[in-house]
């Protein structure tokens, strides 16, 4: 159990570290399908796929999405499909019920339970609010009483930090979690609300850019958070698709290291039998330790957010 009396030395030196994770294949093993059709000698024929073929297909001159129409091969990764809003939710909740975690699980239940902030980038395009609703349901229903403490110390230095609250004062943890929340973010990014945000920039046709114009909102967002509080930030992000992954790394690199001068991590997650992989060093002001997130209740002064 977290005790105040310790609340000082966490909030001394530590430096705010964030994550983004693509969801699909990556958080979790969704059970949702893309209308897809395959040539087979010369007609077009009918086939469902789900995600991770998806992505290993959708390159392929022997696929293509049903009819050339994306509102229709991706109608179940919207809002507006058969099952309107309730889909993300209750595909969601099959792959928690048959415990179809992805390999970015664990970390984002540490993720969680540290209170850094972070962005979901998701090539689906659901709004918001069905992603937080499930986000909270997993915080609710997966972290067990010490973590559920262990994250409500971590929210109460977090709120300290930035806005002076008395940190003897004991703020509820339903507050703290909503407070948490509203400032994470939950991006579909060919949802109409992230279109319009994008000035038109973003458009389903082309996920990788839009992906790429979530992670420079969420990064010039940290970036002004660290200079806020005068402390250095680290984000990483993780993507089980090596197009995503290499697009973003290459953006990180070529692009918004030159800036804003923080520390970037890229994780390759496209094998789900094996770790994480993380993608060549960016820009090395610090590491991640062992590239597992540092626990700041146990003593380490390097409290990340």
């Amino acid at each position: 159990m977290f005790k105040y009396s310790d609340f000082n030395k966490i909030t001394e030196s530590y430096k705010l570290k964030y994550m983004a994770f693509d969801w699909d294949d990556n958080i979790l093993f969704m059970p949702t399908k893309i209308h897809m059709q395959k040539n087979v000698n010369g007609e077009w024929i009918d086939e469902d796929v789900p995600t991770d073929v998806f992505a290993k297909i959708r390159k392929s001159e022997e696929w293509r999405i049903k009819d050339n129409d994306p509102s229709e091969a991706f109608s179940e990764f919207r809002d507006f499909g058969p099952r309107g809003d309730n889909a993300f939710i209750e595909d969601a909740m099959k792959a928690l019920s048959n415990k179809k975690f992805g390999p970015s699980w664990d970390q984002f239940l540490k993720c969680l339970i540290r209170g850094n902030v972070f962005a979901i980038v998701t090539a689906r395009g659901h709004e918001p609010q069905p992603i937080r609703k499930v986000v909270e349901y997993i915080i609710n229903s997966y972290l067990n009483e010490e973590e559920i403490n262990e994250m409500a110390a971590n929210l109460t230095a977090y709120h300290n930090l930035f806005y002076g609250t008395d940190h003897m004062k004991d703020l509820p943890f339903n507050y703290l979690v909503d407070y948490y929340l509203s400032h994470c973010e939950f991006i579909g990014v060919t949802s109409d609300s992230f279109i319009e945000r994008s000035g038109g920039e973003a458009d389903s046709s082309n996920p990788e850019k839009g992906k790429q114009l979530a992670m420079e909102m969420f990064v010039d967002k940290i970036h002004t958070w660290g200079k806020q509080v005068d402390r250095e930030v680290m984000v990483g992000f993780s993507d089980d698709d090596k197009r995503n992954v290499d697009h973003i790394n290459k953006f990180f690199k070529d692009e918004l290291s030159l800036k804003y001068l923080i520390d970037y991590n890229v994780f390759d997650t496209s094998d789900p039998d094996k770790e994480p992989k993380k993608v060549e060093e960016i820009v090395k002001f610090n590491e991640f330790k062992n590239e597992e997130w540092i626990n700041p209740i146990k003593g380490d002064k390097n409290y990340p957010f």
